[in-house]
């Protein structure tokens, strides 16, 4: 198992803080064994009324050389990205917080606003190098910790904000993985059905914000919890 996602777990499990392996971590634990080749992040969620437990936890991440992004939506925290520095090639650790809306399970999730190859004028070029350039910065030069706000100019130029919805019964029950020890929902089969529909079979060409069923891309949070807001 990938040591990034080997400490993170450890961690969690030792701290009693409650989570599931979730996304394509998921995916590629259970049908592969490993982590996705070439997936450049590890993913993991908790309920928003864990996030403190979480909190208590970074000092933690902080003193085995991760670096830790805080993402916001209009000041609302909805993810956890941990990076490491000391590794040449590092894995991104992504830790989303999901909040109950009725039947549901939501979470903002912010994906490119342009395409490779869309971004024509020098602005749109400029703030892409930007963004990239923070993410170097924060690996190879060790900065502090950074904050992110999706809502905010220029990530907002360069991001758009979709909402991850999905049926929150599929997180109710978690069960461990004992082969991982690690944690995932109860019944991840049909979860992974929902999410990928015929998931043994890999897709090259996939593109979680547009093909995952659980997202919603074209309707923000506010919009589809708060219509009226």
């Amino acid at each position: 198992m990938d040591k990034n996602l080997r400490i993170i777990v450890e961690l969690l499990n030792q701290k009693s803080i409650s989570y599931w392996i979730d996304s394509g971590t998921l995916l590629g634990l259970v049908r592969e064994g490993d982590l996705i080749e070439k997936d450049n992040d590890i993913d993991i969620s908790i309920w928003n009324k864990h996030e403190q437990d979480l909190i208590k936890l970074l000092p933690y991440m902080r003193h085995l050389g991760y670096t830790v992004i805080v993402s916001k939506y209009y000041g609302m925290t909805y993810r956890y990205k941990l990076i490491s520095y000391r590794a040449a090639q590092s894995i991104e650790i992504d830790i989303a917080i999901f909040r109950e809306y009725q039947d549901y399970a939501w979470c903002p999730g912010g994906f490119p606003a342009y395409q490779p190859g869309t971004l024509t004028s020098l602005p749109q070029r400029f703030l892409e190098k930007l963004s990239r350039f923070q993410k170097f910065k924060l690996n190879a030069w060790k900065c502090s910790d950074a904050e992110l706000s999706v809502t905010s100019w220029p990530w907002s130029y360069l991001y758009r904000v979709g909402t991850w919805w999905i049926p929150k019964d599929y997180f109710i029950h978690l069960v461990r993985l004992d082969k991982f020890n690690v944690t995932v929902p109860y019944d991840w089969k049909r979860y992974l059905d929902f999410r990928y529909g015929d998931w043994k079979k890999p897709v090259k060409s996939w593109r979680w914000y547009v093909d995952d069923s659980g997202f919603i891309g074209d309707r923000s949070p506010f919009d589809q919890i708060l219509p009226n807001h």
